[in-house]
């Protein structure tokens, strides 16, 4: 309720008495609405109170009207209104092709921002290339609304569109082909999309394929698709292929000429080969986007594995425990924005340089990924992976798993086997030691997991090799381990830079950190290092917290999710 006193200041006498003059003006009795006898209403009585209601009523509508008013010319100041129309098509075409790349079998992104405001309902309707989903249950009202730009077609399951002769000359208008593969029952079922890609589509220049896959009592069933050898008759167009958990024919010329190549889940059943990967990418000299990720890469015995180079690649993302054979051949530029994760038996074999490298590598200043990530690294982890995701995991199979983001390096040891020796941490870190020529910009080196004192001697060795070290990071591993590290961090006689300490999940009482920084101190003037950050430090004995506290700067920290 809006106090007398506010009106008093907001508004001006004369508006004031005004006010105050329609409210008893309203409050006086009238004779009745609708009452031709004339007859004056008894105050009180429910009739006059009715009465007084509705006149309060319509005079606040009519307020209501004019402050409607106001609003909308408040919210013309808005910095959104200030957007030119083709900016916020631009905004709402983020929306309207994520919709279309999820599969979803309306465009729902725009639908949403047509019924925000009045302008952004203007703005949705008068822009057609967000309304370019198109497919055969779609209500026409929709369809409609793209006006002839060349559309993106969804076929989702149970879909019976194709076959009619009216459907051909839409097929002109198709820019992506979308098609949701459902499994089935019988084995010799297959999705052919024969009907779609044997017609000339000059527009079409997206093709993306999502299967699925289920178990019953007759075994597997996954997604299945056939296509001619050569497709699109005439015309090569096609630019993106993006195939998920199903497969086709992988020497179709499908995989010619394109731009971007995303394979997902591809299952062994279906598997693609070493040399037919490598083939699909020679044929795609002007490639800028590969993502390889969760699939089964197989080596056919016998086949030439030929060296490939990309040297338009912006982005590499390959995710796949089985593959470092073609890890080992593909060249692409030191500037690609690079994710990978890998396993392999042969780390010399990845690390060494530009092997079978061909003549166009080194003209475009191209290298292998693991070179890359390499020149790269200024964070550096050795160790083990983490038991509680082993299980049946094909990762841990290998004997190295190799991770990089960024300046990330994560070179990690399978857990070991029954049935095999294993290549311990210590091995690895001392055969590292050959390859550092290349690898120059580390600064953080990391050890996770390790219970065996010669993985922390090899360690140490490996700290030693490393003179623009300025951080050690400690995760998970035996005190027994961490103690021999803070020994060699002491040691008065090697002149490191190495300044912090991180400990994480370590269960280390730090009395023994406390000690050799005491005896640095006395014997130099100087602590070892200066800073030690504890994460989920359980074991950390309280008395040995508050005497390194008074030695260095201790910080306390949260769990964080590891990058690597």
């Amino acid at each position: 309720m809006v106090a007398r006193s506010t009106l008093e200041k907001k508004l001006s006498p004369k508006s004031l008495f005004l006010f105050d003059e329609l409210i008893q003006s309203l409050k006086a009795p009238v004779v009745a609405f609708g009452d031709h006898t004339g007859r004056r209403l008894l105050s009180g009585s429910q009739a006059y109170v009715e009465a007084e209601r509705e006149r309060f009523d319509l005079v606040a509508e009519a307020l209501l009207l004019e402050v409607s008013r106001i609003r909308v010319e408040w919210n013309a100041f808005s910095p959104i209104h200030r957007l030119p129309t083709e900016l916020l098509s631009q905004i709402f075409l983020i929306g309207a092709l994520e919709d279309i790349r999820a599969l979803r079998p309306l465009p729902l992104s725009t639908l949403a921002v047509s019924h925000v405001c009045r302008l952004w309902r203007q703005t949705s309707l008068s822009t057609p290339s967000l309304w370019t989903l198109f497919h055969s249950r779609l209500p026409v009202e929709l369809a409609s609304r793209a006006q002839g730009l060349p559309q993106d077609f969804l076929v989702i399951p149970g879909s019976s569109w194709w076959g009619s002769e009216e459907t051909k000359p839409s097929l002109l208008k198709m820019r992506s082909l979308r098609i949701n593969v459902t499994p089935s029952c019988d084995d010799d079922h297959y999705f052919n999309l024969s009907n779609w890609v044997s017609l000339p589509t000059p527009n079409l220049s997206t093709l993306q394929l999502s299967g699925d896959e289920f178990c019953d009592a007759l075994g597997d069933h996954r997604s299945q698709v056939t296509a001619p050898r050569s497709p699109l008759p005439g015309q090569q167009g096609l630019r993106e292929v993006i195939i998920s958990r199903c497969a086709l024919a992988w020497d179709s010329s499908i995989f010619v000429g394109l731009h971007r190549l995303d394979l997902y889940r591809i299952s062994d059943d279906y598997r693609i080969h070493t040399d037919e990967l490598l083939s699909i990418l020679a044929a795609c000299p002007a490639l800028a986007d590969l993502s390889f990720r969760k699939c089964d890469l197989g080596v056919r015995g016998g086949a030439a594995l030929t060296a490939v180079t990309l040297p338009r690649l912006r982005s590499f993302l390959w995710d796949t425990p089985i593959g470092d054979m073609a890890l080992q051949k593909i060249f692409i530029p030191t500037t690609v924005e690079l994710t990978f994760r890998a396993a392999t038996s042969n780390i010399h074999g990845v690390l060494r340089e530009n092997h079978d490298a061909p003549h166009s590598a080194t003209a475009d200043d191209a290298a292998l990924p693991i070179q890359i990530a390499l020149s790269r690294c200024r964070y550096l982890t050795f160790g083990y992976p983490d038991p509680d995701e082993q299980g049946e995991n094909p990762w841990y199979t290998r004997d190295i798993i190799l991770e990089a983001r960024e300046e990330q390096l994560a070179l990690l040891s399978g857990l070991k086997r029954s049935h095999r020796p294993g290549y311990d941490p210590n091995l690895f870190m001392i055969d590292f030691i050959d390859h550092l020529s290349y690898v120059s910009n580390i600064r953080s080196l990391g050890l996770s997991r390790v219970r065996l004192l010669p993985d922390s001697a090899a360690f140490i060795r490996l700290m030693h090799a490393l003179p623009d070290l300025v951080e050690v990071v400690l995760s998970g591993n035996a005190p027994e381990c961490e103690n021999a590290i803070f020994v060699a961090l002491g040691d008065t006689e090697w002149d490191h830079h190495i300044s912090e300490i991180t400990l994480h999940q370590s269960r280390n009482s730090l009395a023994s950190l406390v000690g050799i920084i005491e005896s640095c101190v006395e014997s130099t003037g100087k602590s070892c290092v200066r800073k030690v950050t504890l994460r989920d430090c359980d074991g950390v004995d309280a008395e040995a917290a508050a005497a390194l506290e008074a030695l260095v700067d201790v910080e306390h920290s949260e769990s964080r999710a590891a990058d690597l």
